[in-house]
């Protein structure tokens, strides 16, 4: 979401986020003088958070609204079918949708009926998501999950930062970012850094 804001400030357009609770997200917003409010989205199944995303989208209307994870796709789908905006709906992971539970399945089928595009991060997401509700085909997209990231640094200050890191300069550093649990799938991370120890590469796994 963060990075997302920050691509619209680039494009010079006119945007708003709207975030849950102040949180370490907003106040990275807040640090860089992008746009927010706070919608309270406590509760289970919630008129009040439904009626205040209305509010927001009739009041700001914007020409799209991207939404985020089940939940808010879900009370995004209706609120801005009701304010007449169109919505694309993101999906990150299967931990959002897996167990394919009935009320998973209903909100799948909301999301499917009411929204304008629907967005998984990869191929394996979309496929297990399709297994549990069939979204129609025009309707489904799959965009790579990734940041942008600088050219790699050959400066002797990378150098020495690799030095420190690995105790080599020349080593190539793999840096791993994201929680420790079995949706991140580190299993595989293990499996990929024995293959590559076994081949003798000069290579360092640092797992953030």
């Amino acid at each position: 979401v963060l990075k997302l804001a920050e691509c619209w400030g680039e494009l010079d357009t006119e945007h708003l986020v709207l975030v849950g609770r102040e949180d370490w997200l907003a106040s990275q917003l807040r640090s860089k003088d992008i746009r927010y409010e706070v919608v309270n989205a406590k509760g289970r199944y919630s008129l009040r958070y439904l009626q205040e995303l209305r509010r927001q989208f009739r009041a700001f209307n914007p020409d799209a609204i991207i939404s985020h994870l089940l939940g808010s796709n879900t009370y995004c789908s209706v609120a801005a079918t009701l304010a007449g905006v169109p919505l694309i709906c993101v999906f990150h992971g299967p931990t959002d949708v897996e167990g394919g539970s009935l009320a998973t399945k209903m909100k799948l089928s909301l999301v499917g009926l009411l929204s304008n595009k629907v967005v998984f991060v990869s191929e394996a997401l979309r496929n297990y998501v399709q297994d549990l509700n069939a979204f129609k085909p025009g309707k489904v997209a799959v965009i790579h999950n990734g940041t942008r990231i600088p050219e790699p640094d050959s400066s002797a200050a990378a150098r020495m930062e690799n030095r420190k890191l690995a105790g080599d300069d020349r080593r190539f550093i793999v840096g791993c970012v994201g929680n420790l649990r079995p949706a991140k799938n580190y299993n595989m991370l293990l499996r990929v850094a024995k293959l590559l120890k076994n081949n003798k590469l000069k290579i360092t796994f640092r797992i953030f």
